[in-house]
């Protein structure tokens, strides 16, 4: 795992840098003038998790429906009938001076 830490240009706050997040390409702003620097950062003791049900996005956003339906074909996989009811993402992150730890799991069922 690995750990991006952004920070605004000098000069800036951080309420300059969130409305250029929540543009489309965001991610490619960022790293078109991203370098290096030596800073002096210091980090508060956090942990976070985040979970979310995956369904709606892999249905209708990735096209995978039949994967969910009764029409399913997972018979390379299982000698009995089956199909997806549920996809399920756990994340967790934790940062504190021994560093970070972080971990996601994936479950369907």
């Amino acid at each position: 795992f690995s750990m991006l830490v952004l920070l605004p240009q000098e000069g800036k706050q951080l309420q300059d840098v969130v409305p250029v997040l929540k543009e489309g390409d965001y991610w490619a702003h960022f790293t078109s003038g991203l370098h290096n620097a030596e800073v002096e950062l210091s980090l508060p003791k956090f942990k976070t998790e985040y979970s979310k049900r995956l369904n709606d996005i892999l249905i209708d956003k990735m096209g995978m429906g039949i994967a969910f339906s009764n029409a399913a074909d997972f018979s390379r996989m299982s000698d009995q009938d089956a199909n997806i009811s549920f996809v399920k993402q756990d994340t967790y992150i934790g940062t504190d001076e021994e560093g970070t730890e972080a971990a996601a799991v994936t479950v369907v069922g």
